[in-house]
C-alpha cells in the first residue's frame, strides 16, 4: 500500500481497529467510515466475482490465476 491506514501498512493485516484509528486521525466518524469501507469492499467483491464469471465464459477464459484473485 502507498500509505498506512491506522498505522498498518500491510493490506492483508488491516482490521476494523485500523480503519477506526484512520477515521479519528482524519477527523471523520469511525462508524460512518467503517460502514463506507464495508460497502466498498462488498461492491469490489461483487464486481470482481462478476468479472471472473465473464472471463471464464470466454473461449480462452478459466485461467487458474483467477482463483488467486477472487
Amino acid at each position: 500500500m502507498a500509505q498506512k491506514i491506522g498505522e498498518q501498512k500491510q493490506a492483508d493485516q488491516l482490521g476494523r481497529n485500523h480503519w477506526e484509528r484512520f477515521a479519528i486521525d482524519c477527523k471523520l466518524s469511525p462508524t460512518q467510515t467503517i460502514r463506507r469501507v464495508s460497502e466498498i469492499a462488498q461492491a469490489v467483491t461483487h464486481h470482481a466475482m462478476a468479472a471472473k464469471a465473464e472471463i471464464e465464459a470466454l473461449p480462452a477464459g478459466g485461467d487458474p490465476i483467477l482463483e488467486t484473485v477472487v
